[in-house]
């Protein structure tokens, strides 16, 4: 099938919000669509309003490999656009969020299809003070940061105070996981 049949209607993608790559491994270029409602002031039916769509490239077209409609967040605080982008890197899914004002914060999530399901792999979640450089340390005033690697259990986190001062560094390895499907992941709340 082509890529618009994956498109249902009354909804339109959303800019940047698609990529095109291998994840698979076959050599063929699978896609992931990033979908947003025309019109988000329609309430009958009510309908989510943004979908994921990942599609499989076959040598006709494509399939539909997963659908996700909690995956993509949407506008956040004071109307400000929180999906940045999705991509696709190295046979991996990722799916970029960020808002910014006075303060910042950025989810980034890494998903692999394993055994016929996408999985989340990894995840960066941060947060700070906006222009709140700190010299000489790792991030800017009253920053929150969180690396995951789920696949191998490591893990880093940075807590700096908003007078830049470290107040924790740690890295570390946990137990891997937990796995969590594209089709029940929904981001962090900050």
């Amino acid at each position: 099938m082509p890529l618009e049949a994956f498109i249902p209607t009354g909804y339109e993608p959303f800019p940047f919000g698609r990529a095109v790559g291998d994840l698979n491994g076959d050599g063929r270029s699978d896609a992931a669509l990033v979908l947003c409602l025309r019109n988000t002031a329609a309430t009958a039916p009510r309908r989510p309003e943004r979908v994921l769509v990942v599609l499989w490239g076959t040598a006709t077209g494509y399939q539909l490999a997963a659908r996700s409609t909690h995956a993509v967040l949407g506008r956040g605080g004071q109307d400000h656009e929180t999906f940045r982008r999705v991509l696709i890197q190295r046979g991996t899914l990722v799916l970029d969020h960020y808002s910014a004002s006075n303060w910042f914060w950025r989810i980034r999530t890494v998903f692999r299809c394993q055994t016929g399901t996408f999985i989340r792999i990894g995840e960066t979640v941060e947060s700070g003070r906006t222009g709140g450089d700190c010299d000489g340390v790792a991030g800017p005033a009253g920053w929150r940061y969180r690396d995951t690697n789920f696949v191998t259990g490591s893990q880093e986190t940075w807590r700096i105070s908003e007078a830049c001062q470290v107040l924790e560094h740690r890295q570390f390895h946990a137990k891997p996981g937990p796995f969590q499907s594209l089709a029940r992941y929904k981001p962090p709340v900050l």
